[in-house]
């Protein structure tokens, strides 16, 4: 990526240098000093302006890469422990809500449940189903917002459940994938026990009936997962891109929501001002105004994808 970067630069330059010497020669010929003075004027702040420019790239490119390799370094230090990730439920009770003797059955139910599922293996397990998944319903983990709090895209709008179970998904599979993605996420990504994220649902593209059967039914049994294992992670709600008549819709996507995620649903239509009071435009994906990279492209996707490939063998 360094090396076309360079290139372009390279012939950013040329085309300069060619821009340069054509306004030149038309200030000698208009005969003006003032002309050419300003000409070089520009010039100055036009190559400036393309050195900066190339300097926030290699910085943004370096930073990604830099985020890349961390997380990839977590998972192999995980995988050197003898004892399940530190990611502690008890930690996180306790630093997040403050109110650790209140959820103490909580707290034993997340730890059976963790036992049960063998959740703590949960990432060095393959994941055959992912690509599809990830095909006929897309998700993705995406920058973070103005605090650092991790931030998750979940494209509504785009799931095709006849899709997903032609190609042999069940719920149960469903399910499993986004656990290990919820897993990949708070001991990988953030691992700091009292840390949050927030989510962005877009139905652009949605339906009435969208939400029915099959994808009402992962929906909400992946909505009731995150509130009993994963409690109080998730920071603030948007509902980006709703039509008109989402109001129909909207109890539907609520009743699968937990007490807490309800109040923190902020609904927004194609206006995304709100969104950039939690989130800079510059960690944001272009489909929502922003200059980041495109989605599936990040930091964090890059590293599932290559924990996928890595646990495929």
């Amino acid at each position: 990526m360094g090396a076309e970067i360079s290139l372009n630069s390279q012939k950013g330059g040329l085309a300069s240098d060619r821009t340069g010497s054509t306004l030149s020669s038309l200030a000698r010929m208009c005969g003006s000093r003032c002309l050419c003075f300003d000409l070089d004027m520009d010039l100055a702040e036009l190559h400036h302006s393309e050195n900066l420019r190339k300097n926030e790239i290699n910085k943004e490119l370096k930073e990604t890469n830099d985020a890349f390799y961390l997380y990839i370094e977590r998972m192999e230090n995980l995988k050197k422990l003898d004892c399940a990730p530190p990611h502690s439920p008890k930690t996180f009770l306790q630093d997040c809500t403050g109110h650790l003797q209140e959820n103490g059955p909580q707290l034993e139910g997340i730890l059976e449940w963790k036992k049960k599922n063998n959740i703590d293996n949960i990432l060095w397990e393959p994941q055959p189903y992912f690509e599809v998944i990830k095909k006929w319903s897309p998700h993705f983990w995406h920058g973070r917002d103005r605090c650092g709090r991790p931030v998750y895209y979940d494209l509504l709008g785009k799931i095709d459940a006849k899709m997903g179970q032609a190609e042999g998904v069940t719920i149960d599979i469903y399910l499993r994938h986004c656990i290990f993605c919820s897993e990949f996420l708070w001991n990988v990504i953030d691992p700091r026990p009292d840390q949050q994220m927030i989510a962005i649902m877009d139905v652009k593209g949605i339906g009435i009936h969208s939400l029915t059967g099959f994808a009402l039914e992962i929906f909400q049994k992946q909505s009731k997962i995150n509130a009993a294992y994963y409690p109080g992670r998730c920071y603030k709600t948007f509902i980006v891109n709703a039509p008109s008549w989402f109001n129909i819709l909207c109890p539907v996507v609520k009743n699968a929501l937990d007490p807490k995620t309800k109040e923190s649903l902020l609904i927004l239509n194609s206006d995304f001002t709100e969104l950039y009071k939690y989130i800079d435009p510059t960690e944001i994906p272009p489909q929502y105004g922003g200059s980041s990279v495109d989605l599936g492209f990040s930091c964090e996707e890059r590293a599932i994808k290559e924990v996928i490939r890595r646990n495929a063998g």
